[in-house]
């Protein structure tokens, strides 16, 4: 039933971003289209769902990507673009006799957000706010662990490939001139689908946890 309905979600996804590429002159017309670029911070914490695990708090990793707007209505718009997430994520495996684990993984994703978004006018000297929401479907890159401080070992094989987060944020623009805006944003994307493949850790069974982050940014428009 869990498969069926991740299918679905990401087929809605896909109808709407390619409803949203194919119209893009007639959104350019109405309130115009553009791109952007940004960078920043994100802080990445695993959210155990199994007996024996303790979540270890967050962990600083790193952020990127390109944005597409096109405005259907003033104020009012449909973004989508490219997130790389550098994320980290740690907890503690409680694995009986062998003792405890203190378990640290380093997640590589690339991430395709459909987000709508709201923004208010300029309020004073060109700045605006926003807020956004969306579904973001993401794809597992690379996957490395590490347990007690020891090397990084290969763990895409634990991992699951897909990833589908809802994401919500804030933020606030700065126009320089007519075609130039500074902005800078907070986006909390929670994690929807298990990180790990089940029965496939070999310390616990049926191992499940969620990847959440909090996303600070700063980019520009053009």
């Amino acid at each position: 039933m869990k498969r069926k309905t991740w299918t679905t979600l990401l087929a809605v996804i896909m109808i709407t971003a390619g409803t949203f590429f194919s119209n893009q002159s007639q959104a350019q017309e109405e309130g115009g289209f553009r791109l952007g670029l940004k960078a920043g911070m994100n802080f990445g914490w695993l959210k155990p769902n199994t007996d024996g695990l303790d979540g270890g708090g967050a962990s600083a990793g790193f952020s990127w990507g390109a944005i597409g707007e096109t405005f259907f209505a003033p104020n009012y718009a449909i973004s989508t673009g490219i997130n790389m997430h550098f994320m980290k994520g740690k907890f503690d495996i409680d694995a009986g006799p062998l003792g405890k684990f203190d378990t640290k993984y380093y997640l590589k994703y690339l991430e395709i957000p459909l987000m709508a978004k709201m923004k208010t006018n300029n309020i004073i000297d060109g700045f605006s706010f926003y807020g956004n929401i969306g579904l973001a479907p993401g794809f597992r890159l690379d996957a490395k662990g590490s347990f007690n401080d020891g090397d990084k070992v290969n763990m895409n094989d634990e991992t699951n490939l897909l990833r589908v987060s809802m994401i919500v944020g804030l933020g606030a623009e700065y126009d320089i001139d007519s075609n130039t805006t500074l902005f800078a944003g907070i986006n909390f994307n929670n994690g929807l689908t298990n990180v790990f493949k089940k029965d496939k850790n070999e310390h616990v069974d049926n191992l499940r946890a969620i990847s959440n982050l909090l996303e600070v940014s700063v980019g520009i428009f053009f």
